[in-house]
């Protein structure tokens, strides 16, 4: 196979025969006609080179591979992280068949990028229109690489998050932003940039305004460590520690099966075992039972749990619509339930006085408090407050969070 084959950018017609009829032979293995038809298309695509996940290091043999494909690869090479490291090339699919043919011991895959039309952190935005008598100019250079200029980089420029009140633009083929102000302005709040892709978003805090603001994000890595192998350090530790003997605790999050982890026990730190301890030490006999969070969820939806279960709920909504989900016996929730509660919630339901509406809902939870249905053991309330010295309060900076940003809470100048 390999003396069979060139390394050299070729049209499907030309490509060698028996390199070509190798892969053919393979894939038909396990694909379908109308799937080999498609390796026959004449458009590109990016594909990622690298050595596989697996390897903690590279060896010899892959090192001679990257090494040759960056030679002989040079005019369709997008990037490469040095002659022997991680590499993206524009290939068509044929192209990229065969050279995972021909280079087994590599990690050839397409690059999918994923594009966000707004990152959800952004929330919404209210842009800002300033006036031309009102107005001055502020250029963005957006940088990547070595101070190469970023083209289709989304630049945002906060002067209220709150109120989502900011300045927008995308950077062009040179990288910059031409954006009109206005003329009171003498800091932002935020300033975001998120770059279409192949480089990390980056958010700077308290930017002062200047005719020329230069940013600069970082790529991401082709190959090797992401970001939170970054973030821990697990470069430095490869060569001391191979991951055996390490005891791992999961806290507030859940559990499922793997053939690659064996679970050893388990307590719950959290709810769950302070309810068990407090009901023993009244002389209430239970033990716990825990379950996977999808588990629970779906085992509570078909009625299947019995005798008693802690939960917690965060529902949005009203009275009524939680009467609805956890009270009224045909609700989503509820394992049971009282004909009067029913009757009451259903008459509610249709009533449109609204005094008669509320004395019925406050009836209905004065009941589910004397029959004890529910055993409150936690009221959750978020932390937030708006006093006289507040300037910028955060508590919608973050959508459909119920905490504010709290390093993002400003007092004003005395």
């Amino acid at each position: 196979m390999a003396t069979g084959m060139t390394l050299a950018r070729v049209t499907a017609p030309h490509l060698p025969e028996v390199a070509t009829a190798v892969v053919i032979r393979r894939l038909m293995r396990d694909r379908k006609h109308a799937e080999i038809a498609k390796l026959w298309r004449e458009d590109t695509q990016r594909y990622i080179i690298a050595q596989p996940l697996s390897q903690q290091h590279a060896g010899a043999t892959v090192r001679s591979s990257l090494a040759s494909i960056h030679t002989r690869l040079q005019n369709v090479m997008l990037r490469s992280e040095g002659e022997d490291g991680a590499k993206v090339l524009l290939l068509s699919p044929l192209e990229a068949a065969i050279l995972k043919e021909r280079f087994r011991e590599l990690l050839i895959e397409e690059d999918v990028q994923y594009t966000l039309t707004r990152t959800p952190l952004l929330g919404k935005l209210d842009p800002i229109i300033v006036p031309k008598s009102f107005a001055r100019t502020v250029r963005i250079r957006v940088q990547g690489r070595n101070g190469r200029p970023l083209a289709g980089a989304h630049v945002v420029l906060f002067t209220d998050v709150v109120r989502g009140r900011a300045y927008e633009g995308i950077s062009d083929a040179k990288g910059q932003v031409t954006l009109a102000i206005r003329k009171t302005d003498r800091r932002f709040t935020k300033v975001v940039v998120l770059p279409r892709a192949g480089f990390w978003s980056r958010l700077w805090k308290h930017v002062e305004v200047a005719s020329t603001l230069v940013l600069r994000v970082s790529p991401l890595p082709v190959g090797g460590f992401d970001w939170g192998h970054r973030a821990t350090e697990a470069a430095t530790v490869q060569e001391r520690y191979l991951g055996r003997g390490v005891k791992v605790a999961i806290i507030d999050s859940g559990i499922a099966p793997h053939r690659s982890l064996h679970v050893a026990g388990g307590r719950n730190f959290v709810v769950g075992e302070a309810v068990v301890n407090y009901l023993n030490a009244v002389g209430i006999r239970v033990k716990m039972r825990t379950m996977e969070r999808a588990a629970f969820y779906a085992a509570w939806r078909e009625k299947k749990l019995s005798g008693i279960f802690v939960t917690a709920a965060g529902a949005s909504g009203n009275a009524a619509t939680r009467v609805e989900a956890f009270i009224y016996s045909k609700g989503t929730y509820p394992t049971g339930g009282y004909a009067d509660i029913d009757e009451l919630f259903e008459k509610q339901a249709v009533e449109r006085d609204q005094a008669k509406r509320e004395a019925m809902l406050h009836r209905i939870q004065q009941l589910t408090i004397e029959r004890v249905m529910f055993a409150p053991i936690m009221d959750l309330r978020a932390l937030i407050g708006v006093g006289a010295r507040v300037a910028e309060h955060q508590i919608h900076a973050i959508p459909m969070n119920p905490f504010p940003a709290y390093e993002d809470v400003r007092l004003k100048e005395q």
